[in-house]
């Protein structure tokens, strides 16, 4: 990904929590998962949520079965 060397109303410059790369605001994003929550992640280091923690699943007890005689 290329970095726009136009000046953008607005849109400042700011660096990436984890690697340290300067990019401009509009292209960072919060950190959704792990050790990225809250943090201000560039589109390199950015890493998605699961989709086992997206969706919580509660395993319920099944009805008992009689046996067969």
């Amino acid at each position: 990904m290329s970095v726009s060397r136009t000046y953008v109303l607005g849109d400042r410059k700011v660096d990436c929590d984890i690697c340290g790369y300067t990019y401009r605001f509009s292209q960072m994003r919060k950190g959704v998962s792990g050790k990225q929550v809250g943090l201000n992640v560039c589109p390199d280091c950015f890493d998605e949520e699961h989709p086992r923690d997206i969706y919580k699943f509660e395993a319920k007890p099944e009805d008992v079965i009689q046996e067969v005689q």
